[in-house]
């Protein structure tokens, strides 16, 4: 179980993590994080970047992830 990200997601912070294990459980893609191959440094770049560039995503995904949580 992926306890980092439900972590984050309990304080409304955007998660990513690979589409594997713990974390595939946890984040639905696009709605309460981001998933990503695992061992890509490139798709996490990304990941990140889609965060950094807009506010409004990373608001949207962490209210979606409080709500899974809860």
């Amino acid at each position: 179980m992926g306890v980092v990200y439900m972590e984050a997601q309990a304080m409304e912070v955007p998660a990513i993590g690979s589409n594997r294990m713990g974390a595939k459980e946890l984040i639905i893609d696009g709605v309460t994080g981001l998933l990503v191959p695992p061992k890509t440094p490139p798709a996490i770049a990304e990941a990140l970047s889609k965060l950094i560039a807009d506010p409004e995503l990373r608001h949207r995904l962490g209210k979606a992830g409080r709500q899974n949580v809860l």
